[in-house]
């Protein structure tokens, strides 16, 4: 039988001015009735995509690169033109929960991650993270004004600021998530924002992008303290291999068609690329092809 690919994407490029005062810059939610979403459907004439166990194989198939370079350069586009303007003192950064974030704020972002036949599993010690019916859940406190610096080790945070720090490199993953029935979404002290939404260069929406703040455990810039992570006055959470809590969390992502790319910038080295046919990995943070699996290391 004929097989049909149909793919459908809307992409809403809006331009907003500052609104003084608003923790964020959505004027009219119904602005984005069409937001930035992708539907990439493989299928024979006739039957409807099955998301469900089957009794058959797991089967992953990846997006065209052509097309996974158009999504890339189109939502970035998208994106970095989006911020929410959290009150902060101007340095907001993103370290994964352990058991309380003391008097910060804290977001839960759900991950809609593969139905079919899902592989999303969590291994050891992450803090609050968890994963639930295949689906991920990040706990993160939004740690406001406390400046980390580079150690021993490599590790890496979430960068909410939309700024960059010297000798520091980034990471930006797009994860492409659940493509039917999409239940992506954010809490920040319990209150639900409305999708899409963007703080600096992250947005979560049908899929999700993260971008991270990467310190590399060489020690020619700046020359600190070995270990010498700043006390928040609670334990914490980071993306890194290091010390006795350990532990990783692996993200089954989108199945067909999946257009998953990451961006990794060491700092004073070339940029690195890669996207849902190759594999990019960051020793002990981030591991990145067609599914993804992040590293957390306990701060004490």
């Amino acid at each position: 039988m004929k097989k049909i690919i149909i793919v459908f994407m809307t992409l809403a490029l809006i331009a907003f001015g500052c609104k003084k005062g608003a923790e964020n810059i959505y004027e009219n939610d119904n602005a984005f009735a069409a937001e930035i979403s992708k539907v990439v459907t493989v299928y024979e004439e006739g039957m409807e995509k099955f998301e469900g166990d089957n009794g058959l194989p797991k089967i992953e198939t990846i997006a065209p690169e052509e097309f996974i370079e158009k999504i890339r350069k189109e939502q970035e586009k998208n994106y970095s033109k989006q911020v929410s303007y959290a009150k902060n003192s101007g340095n907001l950064v993103g370290v994964f929960k352990g058991t309380t974030c003391g008097g910060y704020s804290e977001m839960i972002i759900h991950f809609d991650l593969e139905n079919t036949k899902p592989a999303t599993s969590l291994t050891g010690n992450v803090g609050e993270s968890y994963i639930n019916a295949g689906n991920a859940f990040l706990y993160v406190c939004m740690v406001d004004n406390a400046y980390f610096n580079r150690t021993n080790n490599d590790y890496a945070i979430i960068n909410f600021s939309n700024q960059s720090s010297p000798g520091v490199g980034f990471i930006t993953r797009y994860f492409d998530t659940e493509d039917s029935g999409n239940a992506n979404s954010i809490r920040i002290n319990g209150i639900y924002q409305t999708r899409p939404y963007y703080l600096g260069n992250n947005m979560i929406s049908t899929d999700i992008i993260l971008e991270f703040y990467f310190y590399s455990s060489a020690p020619t810039y700046p020359v600190v303290t070995p270990s010498a992570y700043p006390s928040l006055g609670f334990s914490y959470h980071v993306l890194g291999t290091f010390g006795t809590t350990t532990g990783n969390i692996y993200f089954d992502d989108e199945d067909s068609n999946n257009i998953n790319y990451i961006n990794f910038t060491r700092y004073g080295y070339t940029n690195v690329y890669g996207n849902s046919s190759t594999t990019v990995t960051v020793p002990g943070v981030i591991q990145a092809f067609n599914n993804t699996r992040l590293y957390f290391s306990k701060v004490n």
